[in-house]
């Protein structure tokens, strides 16, 4: 592993410092990509007053996301006496296949394709596996470097990254609080959900089964990229014993008091349902779950709802 950096990075007149990993990792077997998707960057800000106890919160955006799309988090935690880390995932901003930063995931789905390679269930366990390293190797960086060392260490997600995080947080025990925005820990409710989304021509594919059929469709390149997520999903609504190994409610049993969870998500919200997140917050101790009236996957008030929410989750932490 190599760690370059620090260089200087900038959000909202606060000084950060930003990282360049390279750790070699296996997603597809195909060395490009391989390498695309395994080097990241990992952005570190740290309030004035820095102690070893300074508590610590480690931000994911969601699915082909850039970690740049965190930034709004970074003034009132750094305010309130919390460093925050903030890296990408594969597939998002500078760990892409096509190096966009518009969030936007059937692009790099289609290149997986044009290069014979799949997002399939191997790659996503692969995904969830490196995420868990990288956020302990960040953590590492974050003690050895800047002498950040405290226990007191939050996991927050934005959709996707709930997952991630939740994974992180449920398998390898890392972190002490699990905070998520518009989504929540099980993978294979999130997919169901997500599926309730598609065209009803669609939804009937995915019951039938038949996924490797849509392989053949003559579509265009720029729609390809949305069959791997389709083949993908036939495997995640299942649950079965494989999709469980990196399901993170999976291990919802390995989280032990004081460590919870907790959740906000909007009542019109079409990806992620109330009565889904209020479930799964359910199932970890003292875990609890929000909804924001009129809050959608995002939009408009979305930042300023996250903010009250880390201000009120984290507010026995400020200095």
């Amino acid at each position: 592993m190599n760690v370059h950096g620090p260089d200087e990075t900038w959000i909202d007149g606060h000084r950060g410092s930003r990282y360049w990993i390279e750790h070699p990792r296996h997603f597809t077997g195909n060395d490009r990509i391989d390498q695309r998707l395994s080097n990241y960057p990992l952005a570190i800000f740290q309030p004035d007053r820095t102690g070893w106890d300074t508590p610590i919160v480690i931000a994911l955006q969601g699915m082909a996301a850039p970690w740049g799309w965190n930034g709004f988090i970074v003034r009132m935690l750094l305010d309130m006496g919390i460093a925050v880390l903030m890296l990408d995932s594969p597939f998002g901003g500078e760990r892409s296949m096509m190096r966009r930063h518009d969030g936007q995931i059937a692009p790099e789905m289609a290149e997986l394709v044009r290069c014979k390679a799949a997002m399939d269930l191997e790659c996503l366990t692969n995904v969830f596996d490196a995420m868990a390293d990288d956020m302990q190797r960040s953590l590492n960086i974050a003690a050895e470097r800047h002498g950040l060392c405290g226990n007191r260490i939050a996991l927050f997600g934005v959709s996707f990254g709930v997952l991630l995080n939740s994974y992180a947080f449920c398998r390898r025990g890392i972190g002490t609080r699990l905070l998520g925005a518009i989504g929540h820990a099980d993978l294979a409710m999130f997919s169901r959900s997500y599926c309730r989304l598609l065209p009803a021509p669609i939804r009937k594919i995915l019951v039938a089964k038949p996924t490797h059929l849509l392989w053949r469709l003559p579509l265009p390149y720029e729609l390809q990229g949305f069959l791997p997520l389709l083949y993908l999903l036939d495997h995640l609504i299942r649950d079965n014993e494989d999709v469980q190994k990196i399901n993170p409610i999976s291990y919802v049993h390995q989280v032990e008091g004081p460590r919870t969870a907790r959740f906000l998500v909007g009542e019109s919200d079409p990806l992620v349902s109330v009565s889904d997140a209020a479930a799964v917050a359910g199932r970890f101790p003292g875990g609890e779950s929000y909804a924001v009236p009129d809050m959608g996957h995002g939009g408009s008030d979305f930042v300023h709802h996250v903010n009250f929410f880390l201000g009120t989750q984290l507010g026995d932490w400020r200095w």
